[in-house]
């Protein structure tokens, strides 16, 4: 995969590409967004355009260097990622790196290191890390990943040039779930809208059933019985609850656009847009609002763990 292959990140891949062309590319880089965005996807390509054979501003895919790195075994371009379950980056493998990369590179232009979930390194493997930023190998890259960049020192922070990555469109979604994915298109387009901008491989996973569960929301609060002790509500642990909640917020949200009269394109709950019509009709705008922000009142209250019955009321 090249740059042009990448959607959404334009921005990001012209400041990249610039770089090389300039002959400054940077000793360290910090690519910050959310998870599922193409961090990693945006840090292999780079990784391959600095090494391609072509030297040109977009990898070409064919030549040795290309296919090593796409293969993973580039003897020069290094991946590291959480160990444990993906829970942690010890030291221990920090320090493994820092010996791999004091060497010059064995056969490309340069070493490259991307270092996925950075947030997840131990205090220990920080400062290691750090030692490398402050004093970087000649003709070496390192990229750290993160979707928690409070969770990095500041130290580490202030040594790498910050590459900031917005969420991907309902549209990138939606065509990466049909293309990549083979997911039917009502499918894909309702996972899109779901996934805050982001290829979700869970709910790709449980797309269908997903939907089901969703659709029990909505119907138990539409016909009062999501109040009951046997509600879907009710019967769910704290995580599902808060889940069970962020529904009714998107419903609600639904209404309140197509009472606005946005575009239905933005509508998460399309396969109900003839309930979404309806509500929409009978509630004015004060009242939406009036219950987004009871239930967002109730989704914080959940996670503090307040009663469950005590937060559900705040939504009558």
């Amino acid at each position: 995969m090249s740059f042009k292959d990448i959607k959404g990140h334009d921005i990001q891949i012209s400041l990249l590409q610039k770089e090389i062309e300039r002959g400054s590319v940077a000793h360290a880089y910090l690519f910050v967004g959310i998870d599922g965005i193409g961090k990693g996807l945006v840090a292999s390509t780079f990784a391959k355009t600095l090494n391609c054979e072509s030297r040109q501003k977009d990898p070409c895919d064919i030549c040795a260097s290309c296919r090593k790195i796409d293969n993973k075994n580039h003897p020069d371009v290094f991946r590291i990622i959480p160990d444990e379950g993906g829970k942690t980056i010890k030291i221990d493998t920090i320090r493994a790196l820092e010996e791999r990369i004091s060497f010059k590179p064995y056969e490309a232009n340069w070493k490259v290191v991307i270092i996925e979930d950075a947030h997840l390194m131990t205090a220990e493997a920080a400062n290691s890390i750090l030692k490398t930023l402050e004093e970087p190998s000649p003709q070496s890259v390192i990229i750290l990943t993160t979707s928690n960049i409070s969770g990095i020192f500041q130290t580490v922070i202030s040594r790498c040039q910050i590459v900031k990555f917005a969420p991907l469109s309902f549209d990138i979604v939606e065509n990466i779930l049909i293309k990549k994915f083979g997911l039917e298109k009502d499918n894909a387009r309702f996972i899109s809208r779901l996934s805050n901008g982001a290829v979700d491989k869970k709910l790709i996973s449980e797309g269908e059933s997903i939907i089901a569960w969703k659709n029990g929301i909505i119907n138990e609060f539409m016909d009062g019985s999501f109040f009951r002790e046997d509600s879907l509500m009710f019967s769910s642990k704290k995580a599902d609850m808060q889940e069970a909640i962020l529904v009714l917020i998107n419903w609600y949200r639904d209404i309140l656009i197509h009472k606005n009269g946005i575009s239905e394109d933005s509508i998460i709950n399309f396969d109900r847009i003839d309930d979404v019509n309806r509500f929409s009709m009978q509630l004015s705008c004060q009242d939406i609002d009036e219950r987004l922000n009871n239930l967002i009142d109730a989704y914080l209250a959940v996670g503090q763990n307040v009663s469950p019955k005590l937060t559900i009321g705040t939504l009558i």
